[in-house]
């Protein structure tokens, strides 16, 4: 029973990799840090006199906008940092509730809350965003996926509490037994020691 767990967990992160697109993220265009090479006058040929010499404005500076709060939920969700990916993916539907692309944030956000390593792990937030997907979104492309992994949360979530109910029950006969025991050696006489 115990090993539902981790197979449920092996078979959500198998499923998020083959039911995922994958997006590219491209980086930001990089700006080159040499400066241009230095030229010596004197051996440059000298103008003619006919040859009239303009000065051409500098180009517009590029600027570098730092990265969205969706495209670093992307990048943390591949990296399998599902803790910071579930930040960033609250952070942008928040900010842009009607994105276009909401469905399958709300898909992302339910597989980072669900694969979420130890106390982040949070499997009630899991469905509850899975459900909000197949309610808002009936005819989304991640309508049967995020149908089947609310079913293995619901099977994950009904095995955890069968294995509390049958570690109560072993305590609880452990301890029937040790009080039988007990009674049992009060009851036999003491044997004489041999020697």
């Amino acid at each position: 029973m115990r090993r539902s767990v981790p197979v449920f967990l092996a078979l959500l992160i198998i499923l998020s990799w083959a039911c995922h697109k994958k997006v590219a993220v491209n980086p930001p265009p990089r700006i080159p840090d040499t400066p241009a090479p230095k030229t010596d006058s004197a051996s440059l040929p000298e103008k003619p006199p006919s040859v009239q010499t303009k000065t051409v404005p500098s180009s517009p500076a590029v600027t570098i906008t730092p990265l969205s709060r969706l495209e670093m939920g992307e990048i943390h969700f591949r990296q399998g940092k599902y803790p910071e990916a579930v930040r960033n993916y609250e952070a942008f539907l928040k900010s842009n509730p009607g994105d276009e692309s909401t469905d399958r944030i709300l898909f992302n956000l339910g597989l980072s809350h669900a694969l979420s390593p130890g106390s982040d792990r949070n499997l009630p937030g899991a469905k509850t965003t899975l459900n909000r997907l197949l309610t808002e979104y009936p005819y989304s492309g991640y309508k049967s996926q995020a149908e089947l992994i609310l079913s293995l949360i619901t099977q994950v979530e009904r095995l955890t509490l069968d294995i509390r109910e049958q570690d109560s029950r072993i305590q609880q006969l452990q301890e029937e037994l040790n009080r039988l025991k007990e009674i049992d050696l009060k009851r036999r006489p003491s044997r004489p020691k041999e020697q």
